[in-house]
């Protein structure tokens, strides 16, 4: 496993072993310990496993670019067939399920043939970065087209961290693919941020992402899950570095599925909706303060360095040639769509958003492996 083989391996492992350590001599009870850590550490495992053996597979690939293509065009396919579903939710008012649809402002948030309107942002998004790599590649017009319905049905979303993700990500991946490449993103940047400006302040959807927005930030800000649990976090820390308050017990899984930790009380979080052991639902809803909560800050390093090391590899990632790596692009533009969810939602609770970023970060372990192969001269 590259990049330098056994350095992210030791840090997961120390970030793993942070986690049932810290359970192990929690004082904290409602949950069974170190049972509720071993399972928070075997669900954090997955993304360390989905990167390894992506990995793996990128340094056996002579062409990526058919894996890639394949997997792209089985995207644009899923998404063109949950289309009419999301119509269908937009008409009726109610999912498949006959469960009424949700609401920001006056704006229904469809659902399709998934359980959550956020779920589908992440479909479209993927399925628009697939799309616009595409004719990135084939300058075909029809995947533009599609790139653009695919764009809309995450507008529908109303999700913010998605459509910013997907803004960026589009960005990136319009690159340098003609000569002035520069110049020619930094206009597409200008032209979205300024259609943005417009859309957000003289219409009905504008208005619905600036009212949500008010809810966790500025004058009329309510307490809320996100940002109760992200202070708790820091406070947790502080308080019990190095080893924060252990694996299960905030922020994870068996947290409150197994339970209901009480760290939660002892930091308020049961007092706010979504948070409470009657209603759990949001405790989710955060990434890296579960992070930081449950391993300390040196966990939170350690976990924040094990990414980094596979980022930093793909962004100096050697060009395949002088008009730049669309699968370079592409595979940037997912790691910036996974860290902008990050920010509000758990995204490596979710297979497939870690399956696309481990895909990402096995890319660019490739270019390095390639890399350095090329470099290193062959013996006579």
């Amino acid at each position: 496993m590259t990049p330098r083989g056994w350095v992210p391996a030791v840090l997961f492992t120390g970030y793993a072993a942070l986690l049932i350590i810290g359970g192990i001599q929690s004082t904290y009870g409602g949950v069974e310990q170190p049972k509720a850590a071993i399972i928070a550490t075997v669900l954090d495992t997955k993304l360390f496993i989905f990167v390894l053996g992506l990995c793996a597979v990128m340094n056996r690939l002579d062409r990526p670019v058919d894996m890639f293509r394949t997997l792209f065009l089985a995207m644009i396919g899923i998404g063109i067939i949950n289309l009419p579903f999301v119509v269908l939710d937009l008409v009726r008012g109610v999912d498949l399920h006959g469960d009424v649809l949700l609401h920001k402002s006056s704006l229904p948030l469809p659902r399709g043939l998934f359980h959550h309107h956020t779920e589908l942002a992440w479909l479209y998004c993927i399925a628009a970065f697939g799309a616009y790599t595409l004719f990135q590649i084939k300058n075909n017009v029809r995947l533009l087209a599609l790139t653009a319905v695919f764009a809309v049905a995450v507008l529908l979303t109303v999700s913010i961290k998605e459509i910013v993700g997907l803004g960026i990500g589009l960005i990136l991946i319009s690159g340098k693919a003609k000569r002035g490449g520069h110049l020619g993103t930094a206009l597409i940047g200008l032209s979205i941020a300024a259609a943005a400006t417009v859309v957000l302040f003289t219409t009905g959807f504008g208005a619905a992402i600036l009212n949500h927005a008010s809810m966790f930030v500025g004058g009329h800000a309510i307490p809320n899950v996100r940002a109760g649990m992200t202070e708790a976090s820091w406070l947790i820390a502080n308080q019990h570095f190095p080893l924060g308050s252990g694996g299960g017990t905030f922020g994870s899984a068996p947290s409150y599925q197994g339970g209901y930790s009480e760290v939660y009380y002892a930091y308020g979080i049961n007092t706010l909706y979504g948070g409470s052991r009657e209603y759990s639902g949001y405790l989710q809803d955060v990434f890296w303060p579960k992070i930081v909560g449950e391993g300390g800050w040196i966990g939170f390093v350690l976990y924040a360095g094990f990414l980094l090391l596979f980022v930093q590899r793909l962004v100096t990632k050697p060009a395949r040639s002088s008009q730049g790596d669309p699968l370079q692009r592409f595979s940037l533009a997912i790691v910036v769509l996974v860290f902008v969810v990050s920010t509000a939602s758990a995204p490596f609770t979710n297979e497939l958003l870690i399956f696309f970023m481990a895909l990402a970060l096995g890319y660019g372990s490739r270019a390095r492996h390639l890399a350095t192969q090329r470099a290193t001269p062959r013996r006579p």
